[in-house]
């Protein structure tokens, strides 16, 4: 993505002419403009499954949730500080539920965050207890209480391998 930054600033000038003459002097209020390229703003393109911290099923809800270990990469140059982020669990089209990711806070590189992910599907617990499953995560409306994160996490759309799950 291509960025750019406006301001203003005071700056001071320093001239030199010679060993016994310098001159500063002060401009103020100098206005600017630059584009600057930053890498990997476009998108964050996987969302690594790690481990199983816990899967529960209640019977009588018919609820499952699965808390999940999870690696999400941030190629780009900066940091993020997200706080909790609600993603849609798809399956064939289809929402089966919700993962959220708490306290999301991206540095560049790897980050291992908590994925809680909850669904009323039978369907999708018994895939997950018997061979793993592959789901879609998606943003949404409801992805933040951050309205203007909600604008970019609708776009976030990626795919995770869950393994068959004990």
């Amino acid at each position: 993505h291509i960025f750019t930054i406006r301001g203003s600033a005071d700056v001071t000038v320093s001239t030199s002419g010679g060993p016994f003459i310098q001159k500063s002097f002060q401009i103020t209020n100098v206005g600017f403009e630059s584009s600057i390229t930053l890498k990997g703003c476009s998108s964050f393109p996987k969302i690594d499954y790690l481990s199983q911290e816990s899967l529960t099923f209640d019977s009588n809800t018919g609820v499952f949730t699965l808390t999940s270990l999870v690696n999400v990469y941030n190629p780009s140059q900066f940091g993020f500080d997200l706080g909790e982020v609600s993603l849609e669990t798809v399956k064939n089209s289809l929402v089966i539920g919700i993962t959220v990711l708490k306290d999301m806070k991206l540095n560049m590189g790897d980050n291992h965050l908590t994925a809680i992910t909850t669904s009323t599907s039978k369907e999708v617990y018994e895939a997950l207890i018997n061979t793993g499953d592959t789901f879609t995560l998606q943003g949404f409306k409801g992805s933040s209480a951050n309205l203007i994160l909600v604008e970019g996490l609708k776009a976030f759309k990626v795919q995770v391998v869950v393994p068959k799950q004990n």
